[in-house]
């Protein structure tokens, strides 16, 4: 699964890419797979590691400071539903 996602990662093509990466999303092991992948991406996929970190601080930092700052407040959107194969699992 590694091997195809980075081989979707490099293709010429955005729309194969997108393609590629939409087919294998919506399968539940290839989600944990892909998910997995960003956290430990090789090292010429260092900008990958580096994005999910990112992105794993913002939530982090959003979700302290939301509950910090007003605690009883809701959020400006509601929640999406969880996909379908991630439903049932405990805070989804």
């Amino acid at each position: 699964m590694a091997r195809l996602v980075e081989c979707a990662l490099r293709h010429p093509q955005p729309n194969m890419r997108y393609g590629v990466l939409a087919a294998i999303w919506n399968h539940p092991d290839s989600f944990r797979q892909i998910f997995a992948f960003g956290l430990r991406a090789p090292e010429e996929f260092s900008e990958i590691r580096k994005i999910v970190a990112e992105e794993l601080a913002k939530s982090a930092d959003a979700r302290e400071g939301a509950t910090a700052a007003n605690p009883g407040a809701k959020p400006l959107l509601p929640r999406m539903p969880p996909p379908t194969h991630l439903r049932g699992r405990g805070d989804c």
